[in-house]
């Protein structure tokens, strides 16, 4: 089911909470909205599920508004942060429970609740009760629950909070696995950037209220339109570029880009990935933007090697690379000269706020 929201805006008193959002989800994708406490996206996803109000503006679901529907003729599947499962009913009983309210024959409740478990991988706990069961048993019976009785739309707020971060990272793809094999309209609401871009046809960033950037995971991380997404998705650092002559420049350095500078408003910052980063030596072949400075310190971090350097800007600018050794023994030390290298290619440059 494709969804649409129409200028919606949500107020409690003065405070806005959402402002003025125009989106449009297409049928069958998985979006995820994303942004920091406090930004919205709770508050959007519990508006689409009918537990509230929007202040002004429309939901459209298939091309129908559903703006005061009450949440039970929505047909919606809810994912909760806490799961919401009854703790005196059995796992059968709690997956089952969607079809009873819905007054299905016996026989249809049973078939139903054992594809259900079959798709999350757990007919063998059907008669466990809930307080037997792990925290990622009890992730896959809120999903098995919420699709046994084929939701138009599936809603799922921040369901891996409360997971360890292996089996977050399990759960990740076992979600996106199983969205791809029932195809329904996901929407999905994190914090977790890794989580967004890892899960998501599409991500959503939302921030004080607004929908600031919409875009398919690789290209908001490639491309993102402003400070704030440049800072919130991956690890990045900002340094302050300021426009000359048609050009910009870090410092005194003028900086090569190959990339079109989004437009907005306020100063202009140069995003720079470390894992995009360079060891230059000798002097930078064009196209190559060049940084000097000191490193500062060097940490170990399992799979990956992260280096502090100091610029002569006095700015710090990350490094990260792979642990293998050959890498790891051709990296400075503490203390040393570096010289790093950005291509054009993998230069970014964004404004402070959207026009």
């Amino acid at each position: 089911m494709s969804i649409a929201f129409r200028s919606i805006s949500k107020h409690y008193g003065t405070f806005k909470a959402l402002d003025r959002i125009e989106l449009e989800i297409e049928a069958g994708e998985f979006l995820t909205l994303l942004g920091p406490s406090g930004s919205g996206k709770t508050t959007l996803l519990m508006l689409l599920a009918g537990f509230a109000r929007p202040s002004s503006g429309v939901i459209e679901v298939a091309g129908s508004d559903i703006t005061r529907m009450p949440p039970h003729r929505r047909d919606f599947g809810v994912v909760f942060q806490n799961y919401a499962l009854f703790p005196h009913m059995s796992v059968t009983e709690n997956v089952g429970y969607p079809l009873r309210m819905r007054r299905c024959p016996r026989e249809e409740i049973d078939r139903r609740v054992a594809d259900a478990l079959e798709l999350v991988q757990l007919g063998h706990l059907a008669e466990r009760r809930i307080d037997q069961l792990s925290g990622g048993q009890r992730q896959r019976i809120a999903l098995a629950r919420a699709v046994v009785f084929s939701p138009r739309v599936l809603l799922m707020d921040e369901p891996l909070s409360a997971l360890d971060k292996k089996l977050r990272e399990q759960m990740q793809i076992e979600i996106r696995h199983l969205h791809e094999r029932l195809g329904i309209t996901t929407i999905y609401v994190t914090h977790d950037q890794r989580e967004a871009l890892t899960m998501s046809d599409r991500v959503a960033v939302i921030d004080g209220g607004r929908l600031i950037q919409l875009e398919e995971p690789a290209s908001l991380y490639a491309h993102p339109a402003t400070r704030f997404v440049a800072d919130f998705i991956g690890e990045s650092t900002l340094l302050p570029v300021a426009r000359q002559a048609g050009r910009f420049a870090y410092g005194e350095q003028p900086v090569s880009i190959a990339n079109p500078v989004p437009p907005g408003a306020g100063e202009h910052w140069l995003v720079v990935r470390p894992e995009r980063l360079v060891l230059l030596d000798g002097a930078a072949p064009d196209g190559i933007n060049r940084f000097t400075g000191t490193v500062e310190d060097v940490v170990f971090q399992g799979e990956t090697l992260l280096a502090r350097v100091r610029l002569a800007t006095g700015d710090m600018l990350s490094l990260r690379r792979d642990t293998r050794r050959e890498v790891m023994a051709g990296l400075p030390r503490t203390g040393e000269p570096i010289s790093l290298g950005l291509a054009a290619e993998e230069t970014v440059i964004v404004p402070e706020r959207a026009p």
